[in-house]
Order: C-alpha cells, then sequence, then structure tokens
C-alpha cells in the first residue's frame, strides 16, 4: 500500500457506526455515511483522515503494513484491502504522532535539513521503532540524531493492534 493511498484504506468506527474511505475513486463525506448519527458529536471524535499531515499517515500505514500478518491470524476475514479502525485508536495514534513531533521538533528539522529525512519517513520510523521490528531512526544513517529520536520513540513504549470480535481494529 503506497502511503498516499493510505486515506482511501481506512474505515472509521464509531459508535458503531462505520464512516467509510472507499479503496477506489475519491473518499466518501463522512458526515454523509452516518445516517441517522447524531453529526455534532460525530464531528468532534472522527479525525478527518484527508486532513492529517504526512508524518502521520505514514505512522498508520506502518502500523497496518507491519501488523497485516498478525490481523490476518487474529481473523481470516479481515479484507486489508479496507482496514476498519475503532475511533479511540485511530485518534490514539494520531496523538501519539502529535505529541512525538511536538516534542522532537528540534531533532525531527535537523534530520530533515541535514540528512534530507522526510516527515513521511519519520512517522514510519516512529512505528518501527517505538515496537522493535528491527528496523527504524537508529539505522538510517542520521547518526546521534537518529540514536536520540530512537530513544525517544522507545520512551513511548510499544502499540499494538489487534482485531476485536467485531471484526475492527483496536490498539492497545
Amino acid at each position: 500500500m503506497r502511503m498516499a493511498d493510505i486515506r482511501n484504506y481506512i474505515n472509521i468506527i464509531t459508535e458503531g457506526e462505520v464512516v467509510p474511505f472507499k479503496p477506489s475513486g475519491k473518499p466518501v463525506d463522512p458526515m454523509a455515511a452516518l445516517h441517522g448519527a447524531d453529526i455534532h458529536s460525530i464531528k468532534q471524535r472522527v479525525p478527518s483522515i484527508r486532513s492529517l499531515d504526512e508524518f502521520t499517515l505514514a505512522y498508520i500505514e506502518a502500523a497496518l503494513w507491519t501488523e497485516e500478518e498478525y490481523l490476518q491470524e487474529q481473523d481470516p476475514n479481515i479484507d486489508v484491502n479496507y482496514y476498519n479502525i475503532n475511533v479511540e485508536t485511530l485518534h490514539k495514534m494520531i496523538e501519539d504522532c502529535k505529541d512525538f513531533q511536538e516534542s522532537n521538533e528540534q531533532l525531527l528539522d535537523e534530520a530533515e535539513q541535514k540528512h534530507h529525512f522526510l516527515r513521511s519517513s519519520a512517522g514510519h520510523d516512529f512505528w518501527l521503532t517505538r515496537n522493535g521490528h528491527g528496523a527504524g531512526f537508529w539505522d538510517r544513517g542520521l547518526g546521534k540524531t537518529g540514536d536520540e529520536l530512537s530513544a525517544m520513540s522507545k520512551s513511548y513504549g510499544s502499540f499494538d493492534l489487534y482485531v476485536g470480535d467485531d471484526g475492527v481494529i483496536y490498539g492497545q
């Protein structure tokens, strides 16, 4: 899955409702998809996938990519081309990405300026490093900056995805 496409592959699950983002074509208007729901409260809780920054999109992409086989083992019927993600899980992922970027802005800027390291690559590496996938900031040739970003990533602890009984992806 290419990062630019991630916006089209995620359904956000909230209050038992699916906010669809179709794999083909333009994403469906999430508000129009919530038939009979309290639109005001939903708008406050459901993030717009289309508005996420490249760091966060890359982080979500890396999470789904690295956990794909495990998610399929938990639920063989899961469609890996059309993910259903619990809204609280998505909020946690977005919150962690925002906090990491704000807390490490200087290091990320240094990696970008000195090593031409893209923010999308940083989002990817944040997921890989915090979850101990054997790759990440430390092996990108970023020197001390990479080592510091690795240490900061690990301070967040791991974040595991799993499929609930309802076929929706949750995180813990």
